[in-house]
């Protein structure tokens, strides 16, 4: 994966790096429940293990602002996280996550191909 990120870096040129879109992952950092809690901790292990640079987003720490965003980009008013996106792109939540990841598809579910 990262031999694969590396080549389209080289293809964009170092100059088109500041228009790669940025990926999101919306977290709610102080969260009680374990289930959400567990997902985020797994997404940010896979990111960090295949070096995808992304940008937590703590929805519980913005107010209604953050909160509301991640739901205007997913699409759904009761969307809880985590939730990703690339930009303003949405790419799914964490079931959808892991099923990309374990099909080694974590690319194409970030929408990361230029």
């Amino acid at each position: 994966m990262f031999a694969l990120r590396q080549k389209i870096l080289h293809r964009v040129g170092i100059q088109k790096l500041s228009q790669l879109k940025a990926v999101k992952a919306y977290f709610s950092i102080g969260t009680t429940n374990q289930d959400i809690a567990d997902h985020q901790r797994m997404i940010q292990k896979v990111l960090d293990s295949e070096r995808i640079q992304y940008e937590v987003v703590d929805i519980a720490s913005s107010g209604d602002y953050e909160k509301q965003k991640m739901r205007e980009v997913v699409g759904n008013v009761k969307a809880l996280p985590p939730q990703i996106a690339n930009d303003e792109t949405y790419c799914g939540d964490f079931d959808l996550f892991l099923a990309a990841a374990q099909k080694n598809e974590l690319e194409d579910f970030l929408k990361m191909k230029p």
